[in-house]
């Protein structure tokens, strides 16, 4: 899974640094996974999956299918120094609702930045206990199962 990762990284032309921060995970977590120290957890997997929506999970997780595309909307040119500046793919963890209010109304805000319209909300079904199970220190447990 880690050269799916480097190859995301590769074709977004981010450093390991910079695809932290786009994720949304310390530095020193992603290190971990490229050195192969450590496999990432579900939970760095859905962080990239957030990041960059058009690359396909399965292929991400298996290497099975189409890979999808890595777009470079993450990134916007610095002023400063000419290079890609990062912009987190999510609003909400960037600026409270007034500020995103605020941006949303600048005259000549950069286009590539996500507006509110874009975030996509997916509903669940109500979850449902289906048993419980109380463990005694005697190695003795019981399960429960709810009444239909």
């Amino acid at each position: 899974m880690k050269e799916r990762i480097e190859e995301i990284m590769r074709e977004a032309k981010v450093t390991s640094s910079q695809f932290a921060k786009i994720i949304g995970v310390k530095q020193a977590s992603l290190s971990h996974i490229l050195t192969g120290r450590n496999n990432p957890s579900l939970d760095v997997i859905m962080k990239i999956n957030q990041a960059y929506p058009g690359i396909h999970l399965e292929w991400l997780l298996y290497g099975k299918g189409e890979k999808g595309t890595v777009h470079e909307s993450n990134l916007i040119n610095s002023p400063e120094n000419g290079e890609g500046q990062i912009i987190a793919p999510v609003m909400n963890e960037l600026f409270p609702a007034d500020d995103i209010n605020e941006i949303e109304n600048t005259p000549g805000k950069p286009e590539n930045i996500p507006s509110m319209e874009s975030v996509r909300y997916i509903e669940r079904p109500p979850r449902k206990i289906v048993e419980v199970r109380i463990f005694y220190d005697d190695g003795t447990y019981e399960t429960l199962t709810p009444s239909k």
